[in-house]
């Protein structure tokens, strides 16, 4: 089951936001420091993030979930009041990927919710493959230098064992 972070001063769109998404596992916090804390023990694949909250604003909350190795990649979407295109540019350029106005439509919210989700878990699918390619193919490259050094060394033992000890100094 996919993990939703709900990060938002307002108790009613947090019970709102759970009762929508019921599909999914939802977490809430009702400050950014709070948010920020949940955000690394749980590792959710998406937040929901309120722009206007006290002591921190969503921007602040959002630039330093950025900043974490941990939860950086995780796709950041904005819940607002706010009207008007300045509110949505400052949030693309601390890092989100989508910006909803409150009020919302509960099947756009939906959509655009299961969407980033989707995309998440193919991306990190993806770059798992990636790593895992990427390994196999130093393993490779490992076997053929000594492949390389034992074909060597048939020819000249003196020769085979050089290319053997290099091949290990540069592994």
């Amino acid at each position: 089951m996919s993990k939703i972070l709900v990060i938002d001063d307002t108790p009613e769109y947090i019970s709102m936001l759970t009762s929508l998404l019921s599909e999914y596992e939802v977490f809430a916090a009702r400050d950014g420091k709070k948010g920020l804390q949940l955000a690394e023990m749980i590792l959710p694949d998406l937040i929901l993030l309120d722009i206007n909250m006290p002591l921190m604003t969503g921007y602040e909350v959002c630039r330093r979930l950025k900043l974490i190795n941990k939860v950086k990649e995780i796709p950041v979407i904005f819940l607002t009041a706010n009207d008007g295109s300045d509110f949505e540019e400052i949030g693309f350029k601390m890092g989100a990927v989508d910006y909803i106005a409150k009020p919302f439509n509960a099947l756009v919210l939906k959509a655009r919710v299961k969407t980033h989700i989707d995309l998440y878990k193919l991306q990190s699918n993806l770059q798992q493959q990636v790593d895992q390619n990427v390994e196999e193919i130093r393993k490779l490259n490992h076997e053929i230098t000594f492949i390389s050094a034992s074909i060597a060394e048939m020819k000249s033992k003196e020769t085979g064992q050089h290319l053997r000890r290099v091949s290990e100094f540069c592994y």
